[in-house]
């Protein structure tokens, strides 16, 4: 990529990423520490034109959700919840998933580097520029 001065990497966090969560300290940090990873690593390749962005694919049916379920109380009331919704509903639905890792693999998201972004966020208008890409940052400030 730094050669051809060309490319984009996707990594995928999750909702560990965007706040605490209760008796999962170890996968929230693991899930935090890949969007630091990603900011840092777009500052270092920015002037080779390559983009490294995370991005959030929403709750998702997989095997945690079923060791979640397993775990019942020890996961916590709100984790066990959560994993049942997802259950019910398959969680996040693919193609959602997938608009968002097309954007940010396609030349329309160049401007786009070192951000964490969420399936669920207005990250449409990112493509045309009508929304500032600060906001999509590790620290998600809100004005008040």
């Amino acid at each position: 990529m730094l050669e051809r001065r060309s490319g984009k990497i996707i990594l995928l966090s999750g909702s560990g990423a965007e706040g605490p969560r209760v008796n999962f300290s170890a996968y929230a940090a693991s899930k935090a520490a890949l969007v630091r990873l990603a900011e840092t690593l777009a500052e270092e390749v920015r002037e080779h034109n390559v983009q490294v962005n995370c991005m959030a694919p929403g709750a998702s049916y997989t095997s945690m959700t079923d060791e979640i379920l397993s775990a019942a109380e020890r996961a916590g009331w709100r984790e066990s919840r959560e994993a049942t919704e997802v259950r019910r509903t398959g969680g996040t639905a693919p193609d959602k998933q997938i608009q968002l890792a097309m954007f940010l693999a396609s030349d329309r998201s160049n401007h786009v580097s070192g951000k964490l972004i969420h399936v669920q966020d207005d990250w449409k208008r990112l493509e045309s520029a009508t929304i500032n890409p600060e906001i999509f940052t590790l620290r998600r400030v809100q004005k008040i």
